[in-house]
């Protein structure tokens, strides 16, 4: 970051990097060796100690949302595993 003559902050882009060869075995071992992850046990953690209690309206109201519960389990499972 540069700070120009009027004040202004610059960032300047960086180039891309080559990939190094053991991010991409590791890569491959990731994407080729593991087996898919089960939602199942986002399921069962949920049921045994109720977590998704904690989420839903700061306002301590019911949530809009259809099958709330279930919704809140698939974001989790979602965004733990990397899923868009």
């Amino acid at each position: 970051m540069t700070i120009g003559a009027a004040g202004e902050p610059t960032v300047k882009r960086i180039g891309m990097q080559d990939v190094s060869a053991p991010a991409l075995a590791l890569s491959s071992a990731v994407h080729n060796g593991i087996e898919p992850a089960r939602c199942s046990m986002c399921c069962a953690r949920s049921t045994w100690t109720d977590f998704t209690r904690h989420f839903g309206p700061r306002s301590g109201d019911d949530p809009k949302i259809r099958n709330a519960k279930q919704r809140y389990r698939l974001t989790i499972f979602a965004l733990g595993t990397g899923w868009p």
